[in-house]
């Protein structure tokens, strides 16, 4: 029962559920009074879910009170997140328990996709230790991984360009003291690989930096390129 009742009330701890659902299932679930304590409970069934303070904190009053049910980190992340790389240990928390068990090769040497020991989650990760210094997850299915080992993977880290994309839209983008970094330039020499009429304007969107910026790496990339 605990296991039944942690896992949905994760799903809304973490923000991961929409409020309809939510509801449906919060309303339908006898013994979930016994199992979160009466004061808990009435919170929950009497919360104005319109009301995102509210809300939100009920959301770390449930993530509080069923954290002890928790045996890896993976209840706590979203099923699409990121984890900063060398943050006060939450990469290293968070990986303690997952294994490697498909990797997409060298072509795309940021994607692969890991299982969690304890709880048997599937995560598909990008891998960005180059510009936003994160691991990009995803939360993914039996059925995904299935399709993934037969060459038909997911399509959300499968180009670099969309990994950077989602860096710009959930992370920080990097300031850079030397704006010639060799990372910024094997960076831009990849999306122009990967997509050679990417525009500078892309370039700039993805990778948080002024549009002059990504012009004058995409010119020294390309002349780097034809000198090699």
């Amino acid at each position: 029962m605990q296991n039944r009742f942690t896992k949905h009330l994760w799903q809304f701890a973490r923000g991961d559920w929409q409020r309809k659902g939510f509801e449906d299932w919060l309303y339908s679930q006898d013994g979930l009074e016994g199992f979160l304590g009466e004061e808990l409970y009435l919170e929950l069934v009497s919360c104005d879910f319109s009301n995102s303070e509210e809300v939100w904190k009920l959301r770390q009053s449930v993530a509080e009170a069923i954290d002890k049910y928790r045996q890896c980190e993976c209840p706590k992340i979203r099923d699409l997140d990121f984890i900063p790389m060398g943050f006060d240990g939450d990469d290293e928390r968070f990986f303690a328990n997952l294994t490697e068990i498909l990797n997409y090769g060298e072509k795309k040497w940021w994607l692969y996709i890991s299982k969690c020991g304890r709880c048997e989650t599937l995560w598909m990760v990008g891998q960005d230790d180059r510009h936003y210094d994160d691991y990009f997850l995803n939360r993914i299915s039996n059925h995904q991984l299935d399709n993934a080992q037969k060459g038909d993977w997911p399509e959300l880290f499968f180009t670099y360009e969309r990994m950077l994309a989602l860096g710009r839209d959930l992370s920080t983008a990097p300031i850079y003291c030397d704006p010639a970094s060799p990372g910024l330039k094997w960076t831009v020499e990849d999306l122009l690989k990967e997509r050679p009429a990417i525009t500078q304007d892309e370039i700039s969107d993805v990778l948080g930096i002024s549009v002059e910026h990504a012009s004058w790496l995409m010119k020294e990339t390309k002349s780097s390129v034809k000198s090699g």
